[in-house]
């Protein structure tokens, strides 16, 4: 079974399944990875945010899961994510002083 993941927001999240990395999402947030499940057979994937550079990204290692179909398929799975950025401070202003003409 192929499994497809669209991650909104996310760039080079590996795509995890059993502890092994099966695929990592690209420029647009897409992996994509084989899997060998049974029919019925229940599957946990994790999109791993656990890198320094994933740092923002929310939820943090998602769980995504799934229950194989009946036969061969594609399965599409979506995760978004949100990036929480610290924010910039203001720019600091000099006191406010009277101005001459």
């Amino acid at each position: 079974m192929v499994v497809a993941v669209r991650a909104k927001n996310a760039v080079n999240v590996p795509l995890r399944y059993l502890d092994h990395t099966i695929g990592r999402t690209d420029r647009d947030g897409i992996a994509h990875g084989l899997v060998a499940l049974l029919p019925g057979e229940r599957a946990r994937f994790v999109l791993d945010t656990s890198a320094p550079e994933h740092r923002y990204l929310r939820p943090q290692n998602p769980v995504l899961q799934l229950s194989a179909p009946d036969r061969d398929d594609v399965v599409l799975l979506d995760q978004p994510f949100i990036v929480d950025a610290p924010k910039k401070p203001a720019p600091l202003r000099g006191p406010d002083l009277p101005v001459h003409f």
